[in-house]
């Protein structure tokens, strides 16, 4: 590695993590998702792992051996280039510190921390116009001073969106940062009865969010996220209810038109005016609401027996919550109405 790449790599480096902030140059992230960073088996990260933190004062000293050992410098070589090095990173601190003053930013407490490469709670708080509106703290040490966490780091500000009740964070193109769990807190959320954390826009089904509280006053929502995506506060009271099917009743008739159709009439509860009927894989064409506890779903016959399936599962779809019928419903033995047309 030449001595212009080595200094290169420094600076990368600090305007890589002053980014998060709001400071330094984007078009470091002009190309792809590296940008001009250090690839993963640079040499680089060799001395970034011997630094406690960026204005580590043995930075000088690590980065003057590495010079003379690995690239032939002579000692007063080394000594300046590691020194012009050294300052530059070691003004990530101080950059990070003015950034949280400014009204749209990010708050941590990096740092304070003694060792960059072992951060305990990190957490980064976001604001939007000097109102704080979301929070991530992370629930296991961070190395920050890492490749991986600076690649996460540099496009942070762009894959974070925070808005009311919502906090978006897509870790995916950094292998290993997806799973990283952490503690979400909402600020200044609806007046909720009863929130729920919505998972990518679906009801949680327990294996990514656990331990929410919700303090109505502060109108603040914590909770644990087993891993990075899109979570959204919703009321419970908004979301559909799984319907129940007690009993279904099937019945074929003629139309005026000559074709032939099943009718199902479904007895149970927790009906919707825009409840789905499906026998098999085949929706039904027409759905009517007559009251909470009765559906009336038709299929055209043709279409039923294009499937193939002499017995057929019946199922009622309350926006994504599906309920199946425990019996399957057999053509053959679908009685006739008579004297019925549609």
């Amino acid at each position: 590695m030449k001595k212009k790449e080595i200094k290169r790599n420094f600076m990368v480096l600090f305007f890589g993590s002053v980014l998060l902030f709001g400071f330094g140059t984007q078009d470091i992230l002009a190309n792809g998702p590296e940008g001009d960073m250090p690839s993963k088996n640079d040499p680089f990260w060799n001395i970034m792992s011997q630094l406690s933190r960026p204005d580590d004062p043995n930075c000088v000293n690590i980065t003057s051996a590495y010079f003379q050992n690995n690239m032939g410098m002579s000692s007063e070589e080394a000594s300046t280039e590691a020194t012009n090095a050294c300052a530059g990173i070691a003004q990530i601190p101080n950059e990070i510190a003015s950034g949280e003053n400014s009204e749209e930013g990010i708050e941590t407490n990096l740092i304070d921390a003694e060792n960059w490469h072992s951060v305990n709670n990190l957490y980064f708080q976001h604001s939007t116009n000097g109102i704080v509106d979301g929070k991530i703290e992370f629930t296991q040490p961070i190395d920050f001073m890492s490749y991986d966490f600076m690649l996460f780091m540099k496009t942070f500000g762009e894959r974070m969106d925070v808005d009311t009740a919502k906090i978006s964070l897509d870790a995916d193109i950094v292998n290993g940062m997806s799973g990283y769990g952490a503690i979400l807190t909402m600020y200044n959320v609806p007046d909720f009865d009863n929130p729920v954390i919505l998972v990518n826009g679906e009801k949680d089904n327990g294996d990514v969010v656990s331990g929410l509280t919700y303090d109505r006053e502060s109108r603040t929502i914590t909770f644990n996220a087993a891993h990075f995506t899109e979570f959204e506060a919703v009321d419970k009271s908004s979301l559909a209810e799984k319907p129940k099917i007690n009993r279904v009743k099937a019945r074929k008739f003629t139309t005026k038109t000559g074709k032939e159709v099943i009718k199902l009439t479904i007895y149970g509860k927790r009906f919707k005016k825009s409840s789905v009927v499906k026998l098999g894989s085949k929706k039904a064409y027409k759905v009517r609401k007559k009251s909470g506890k009765k559906l009336i779903a038709y299929f055209r016959m043709n279409d039923v027996k294009k499937l193939g399936k002499k017995k057929l599962k019946v199922r009622v779809i309350n926006s994504g919550e599906v309920k199946l019928f425990k019996h399957k419903l057999k053509l053959k033995k679908i009685k006739w109405l008579f004297g019925y047309n549609q």
